[in-house]
């Protein structure tokens, strides 16, 4: 713990503390099968008492500069609200019709048998979650306005600016990166 204290600088705690990685190094592209034609969801409705927490999340991801406004983008998902068991909520993407007009990345992803296998016998064993992980990584500036999202009522349409949860290859992306890291 002590250790944790020392070193507390080096941790984010909230989303405006998360800079992203350099581009340079990593970022998410969208490429399209052949033959696929964009498609706009039609719109959902919300209850009101969900259209307000919905409209905090956005702000929050707005402030984060994880999402900015969209306009004429030829791909509209639909919001998804997840309310968390702490009363908060979670904006997941309904990236269906996306996903299924792009190719899937065949990056092997690890095992969990072969994982738990290779730090057996030790003394010591930490694990660490990464907050946002997803977040991290900046999507391809000619494929950002293919992940954009309609929120229900007037609260607009925006789109990622950094990797979303939920769109293909995301996982596979994430994984290389941090494989390559070690």
């Amino acid at each position: 713990m002590q250790v944790l204290h020392e070193y507390k600088d080096c941790f984010a705690w909230d989303y405006e503390e998360m800079p992203g990685l350099d581009q340079n190094l990593v970022e998410h592209r969208l490429p399209m099968i052949l033959g696929k034609k964009p498609v706009k969801q039609n719109p959902r409705r919300f209850a009101p008492q969900v259209i307000k927490k919905i409209k905090e999340e956005i702000e929050r991801l707005l402030k984060a500069k994880f999402i900015r406004t969209s306009r004429y983008a030829d791909w509209v998902s639909n919001i998804v609200p997840v309310i968390k068991k702490n009363g908060k909520m979670r904006v997941c993407i309904d990236f269906r019709d996306l996903n299924a007009a792009t190719p899937k990345d065949a990056y092997p992803m690890p095992i969990g048998e072969t994982m738990i296998d290779a730090v057996t016998g030790n003394e010591i064993l930490s694990l660490l979650d990464g907050y946002s992980g997803y977040n991290q990584i900046y999507i391809a500036k000619n494929d950002v306005s293919k992940t954009a999202f309609r929120c229900p009522g007037a609260l607009g349409t925006y789109e990622w600016v950094v990797m979303p949860f939920g769109v293909i290859n995301g996982k596979y992306l994430k994984k290389f990166h941090e494989s390559s890291m070690y």
